[in-house]
């Protein structure tokens, strides 16, 4: 596992800046113990030129999960590296798939391709941005604090009833506010869920669960995100939802216990809430 926190500049202004945020997300994968396929074709972090135009993909890569056990499958994530669509802004597109055909190409059950950029004016001013990776997940936070302009994204295993991974992806983006979330489930076999949001207030796609053990003061409720794929699945692990007025310490951290074991939380961002009034806690471990 790995986690950590480096400042970036939501911007690809130079070939410097674009490498910086991508190589960032790069070397986190790599830290987290997920392996990069040999598809043909990939980035060079070294070599690669800033994006000459808006919505425009310079590279990609693929890594693969690296925690198959007992019957497992480890699932795929292609990432878009490039620009979106306002000028200098980033953009980064996300596949999930079970394998890759060795030149770029996602195999097995696939979803519909994703997009997360900053929603905001670039800037080359330095932001905080966290990363936590491990060998069946990875969840970061590009730019926080950033205004709306943040970059979240999260992708782990499901679980059945019993709290054990499955041979299914739960994946989650958001780029800016609410209005950019997206979400979708990808199973081994079968079809992948439609592209949903996150909905804290209506109770569409957040279940809420009182008394969520924290270090300080004892118990405070949090909101879990429940994926959705013909009804609701077990709680993710990679992110809650804070309430802002207990949860408003940027980059504070909790120990939680989530299916019967502690877990480390940050307040990953106090600016781009989930929601109104919804500060996300991630797993930083």
């Amino acid at each position: 596992m790995a986690a950590r926190i480096i400042s970036l500049a939501p911007t690809y202004a130079s070939d410097a800046e674009f490498r910086a945020w991508g190589k960032a997300v790069s070397d986190a994968f790599a830290a987290g113990g997920w392996v990069q396929t040999s598809d043909t074709g990939q980035i060079n972090w070294a070599t690669v030129s800033r994006p000459p135009s808006t919505s425009t993909v310079q590279g990609y890569e693929i890594w693969r999960m690296d925690d198959a056990a007992g019957g497992l499958h480890n699932a795929y994530i292609k990432i878009d590296y490039g620009s979106s669509s306002s000028f200098n802004s980033p953009g980064i597109g996300v596949q999930i798939g079970w394998g890759s055909n060795g030149s770029g190409a996602l195999t097995g059950n696939t979803n519909t391709r994703q997009i997360i950029t900053i929603g905001a004016s670039a800037t080359s001013t330095t932001y905080p941005s966290l990363f936590s990776v491990g060998a069946g997940y990875a969840c970061f936070m590009l730019f926080s604090s950033y205004a709306s302009g943040g970059m979240l994204f999260s992708i782990e295993r499901t679980r059945d009833a019993t709290g054990a991974v499955e041979d299914q992806v739960f994946v989650f983006g958001q780029g800016y506010n609410s209005s950019g979330q997206w979400s979708q489930t990808v199973p081994l076999s079968g079809t992948a869920s439609t592209v949903n949001t996150l909905d804290l207030n209506n109770g569409g796609g957040m279940r809420k669960v009182a008394n969520a053990t924290a270090t300080y003061s004892g118990s405070i409720g949090l909101s879990t995100i429940a994926p959705q794929k013909g009804g609701w699945l077990m709680e993710a692990m990679n992110l809650f939802g804070g309430d802002s007025t207990n949860y408003n310490a940027f980059q504070q951290q909790y120990s939680i216990m989530v299916y019967g074991s502690t877990h480390n939380y940050i307040v990953a961002s106090t600016t781009n809430v989930l929601t109104t009034g919804v500060n996300p806690l991630m797993r930083y471990e």
